[in-house]
């Protein structure tokens, strides 16, 4: 069990998309871990987590990471990184059908500056402080 650990590590850190079939106890104890982490608030690793699952091939790993995914800025306040290939992988692992992959406008932040805060005079450099 503990090589099979280690190949699949190996794969992974590799980024192989053609990574060995994963032991199945490995699969969900690895998925289980996803999953407190994800209990714990630790979103982006649990993310993480179920991505290099799914793309192995676990299909409930697959369901959490399609539905992260789709659901990232309304429930976590961020996108989450996937493309529309991996989306109909991960839908075809968990029997549902490809939901598009809908593009998100986000408005611009406009930031006030401190016109408190004492400015250098132009052109050349405020000396040091002493």
């Amino acid at each position: 069990m503990r090589r099979a650990a280690w190949r699949l590590a190996a794969a992974l850190a590799a980024g192989a998309a053609a990574a060995p079939a994963l032991p199945q106890p490995l699969a969900d104890r690895m998925h289980a871990e996803g999953v407190e982490w994800f209990r714990a608030a630790r979103f982006p690793a649990a993310f993480g987590r179920f991505v290099r699952l799914a793309d192995l091939g676990h299909e409930p790993s697959a369901r959490y990471a399609l539905w992260m995914c789709l659901n990232g800025p309304e429930l976590f306040g961020r996108d989450w990184d996937c493309h529309g290939e991996q989306l109909q992988d991960w839908s075809r692992l968990a029997g549902v059908p490809t939901p598009p992959l809908r593009p998100r406008l986000y408005g611009r932040t406009i930031v006030a500056a401190d016109r408190t805060a004492p400015t250098p005079p132009r052109g050349r450099l405020a000396p040091p402080p002493r």
